[in-house]
């Protein structure tokens, strides 16, 4: 179901974790932004559209890999969407919690590899403008 939900400009497609556990009558797509955690793409669940050219960043171990991803397709101008009704469940923190802490670090590694990256992105971003912002074309 999820594979014939890819359309034109649309890279990613998820579950809906809201859905019923029943299967939709048709397929329809929401667009998101953010991953799980801000009502957008399951980085448990997901499904990449086979010629999208953007590759997962493998360095992460845990967490924001998924975060990441999910916003570097949105950059290269593809559409993350929820297949809206297509259900999914996840457990929660069921292998996480009993390997805590092993897993702290490396989510700490996780977080501080992402949030440079963003910060190296909005460096890139002011850059433009400023380059931008001297041009009469």
């Amino acid at each position: 179901l999820m594979a014939r939900a890819f359309r034109p400009g649309v890279g990613v497609v998820y579950p809906d974790v809201n859905a019923p556990w029943s299967l939709p009558s048709e397929i329809s797509l929401q667009p998101t932004e953010g991953s799980w955690g801000a009502g957008g793409m399951t980085g448990f669940a997901f499904m990449v559209k086979a010629n999208l050219g953007v590759k997962f960043d493998e360095r992460y171990h845990w967490w924001y890999g998924d975060d990441q991803f999910e916003l570097d397709v949105r950059k290269g101008q593809e559409q993350v969407c929820r297949v809206v009704g297509l259900p999914i469940r996840h457990v929660g923190n069921g292998s996480a919690a009993k390997d805590w802490d092993r897993l702290a670090p490396l989510i700490e590694q996780d977080r501080a590899r992402f949030e440079a990256h963003q910060s190296w992105w909005q460096g890139v971003l002011a850059g433009y403008a400023e380059t931008a912002q001297g041009r009469t074309e």
